[in-house]
């Protein structure tokens, strides 16, 4: 397994994470896990997000292909604990984050072997996906990321 992490400084500008923000934040719904695990009872995430695939301009903003797109609003007390992105299902090779603003507190994102990932608004994320990483309890504001997953389909 591939344990480097890799991340791109500034790679979305402030206006591309605000654009982002306006397109999806009225579009969530209470996101699920892998294993569909009820987000109201669930101990292991609480947050809303919007999945989408086929999205020209991002996938040639990453220069890969296929890649699926998960946007992910926290706030205050949501949280997603200690998971990996891959399983026998779901083939995904990669995960990318891409933090979107920065007016919140807690939200830290942890990657195992690596510890607290110091992302600014903007930066981008990868490693690989079968890599434990959590996104720690939100404290006060709102939390959005941009998540991308490049699979092997």
């Amino acid at each position: 397994m591939d344990t480097k992490v890799h991340i791109t400084r500034g790679f979305f500008t402030e206006d591309e994470c605000f654009d982002l923000i306006l397109k999806y934040h009225n579009n969530l719904k209470w996101a699920t896990t892998l294993g569909g695990f009820n987000p109201y009872d669930s101990e292991i995430r609480i947050t809303k997000n919007k999945l989408w695939k086929n999205d020209t301009d991002l996938e040639n903003k990453f220069q890969r292909t296929p890649l699926i797109f998960q946007f992910c609003e926290y706030t205050k007390g949501h949280f997603y604990t200690w998971h990996k992105d891959y399983d026998s299902k779901f083939k995904r090779l990669k995960t990318g984050i891409v933090l979107l603003n920065y007016d919140f507190e807690g939200g830290e994102f942890e990657l195992e072997h690596y510890g607290i990932c110091d992302l600014g608004m903007g930066d981008s994320l990868w490693f690989d996906a079968r890599l434990m990483h959590q996104v720690k309890p939100i404290t006060d504001g709102i939390r959005y990321s941009l998540v991308i997953w490049q699979s092997n389909k």
